[in-house]
């Protein structure tokens, strides 16, 4: 539903919330930014949901992000999901991980001729901290 109320040629990129340090190394419980959550149904944190309906390879006009799986790091912070279990959750065929999705986004910004960016635009929002989705907002446009 979201794709087609995108202006032709556009790409879209949602990004997931920050996790918030609780003490030490221990960490308030994840919740996932409610738009991207919408859009995939993917509760993991460090994840993106990119979506470019008239990129001309049609793989990538719906793309997941995800950190990829490192056995030893999740001993710590637990399982993350493999691409295949992601693709059951979502629905979205094309995983991209997220150290290699520079690069891509690079070029497929560069073929867009609209980008949107998902931010809080909610008149009540205040906060002395800045979330993911400003920062994200802030890089791409540096």
């Amino acid at each position: 539903r979201f794709m087609k109320a995108m202006q032709p040629n556009s790409i879209a990129i949602f990004v997931s919330n920050d996790e918030w340090p609780l003490n030490g190394d221990a960490l308030h419980s994840f919740q996932q930014n409610s738009d991207l959550y919408w859009l995939s149904g993917i509760q993991q944190e460090d994840t993106m949901v990119i979506l470019f309906p008239d990129h001309p390879d049609p793989k990538f006009r719906e793309v997941l992000v995800l950190v990829r799986p490192n056995e030893l790091k999740e001993k710590w912070d637990g399982k993350r999901l493999r691409a295949h279990q992601a693709t059951t959750i979502s629905g979205i065929e094309t995983i991209v991980w997220l150290d290699s999705i520079d690069a891509a986004l690079q070029t497929w910004v560069h073929l867009a001729d609209n980008i949107y960016l998902d931010s809080n635009e909610n008149d009540r929002k205040g906060t002395l901290l800045q979330s993911r989705e400003y920062r994200f907002i802030q890089e791409m446009k540096a």
